[in-house]
């Protein structure tokens, strides 16, 4: 029997990475505690692009919990970028 298809986790939330800090709008298809999974974000043109070109960054929601994200596509001139939820480091 195929798994029921879960909805998107949607939401508002602050895209980190280097110095910069951008309010941003998001939605997660992922497991609920978000420990992995995939998403898009929509914002301003100019920081989704500086976000793909570093990759690594942070998306803090509005509940707390900060991910640890890969911004992995943007199409030039596109207010929507797609990420991947980076899976947190055990030593």
């Amino acid at each position: 029997m195929p798994k029921a298809k879960r909805e998107p986790i949607v939401g508002d939330a602050v895209l980190s990475f280097r110095r910069c800090k951008e309010p941003v709008a998001f939605s997660i298809d992922g497991d609920r505690n978000l420990a992995q999974g995939k998403g898009s974000l929509t914002g301003d043109i100019e920081q989704l692009r500086a976000a793909f070109r570093e990759g690594a960054a942070e998306l803090a929601l509005e509940d707390g919990r900060v991910l640890p994200i890969t911004v992995i596509a943007h199409s030039e001139g596109a207010a929507t970028a797609y990420f991947e939820i980076r899976a947190a480091r055990r030593y």
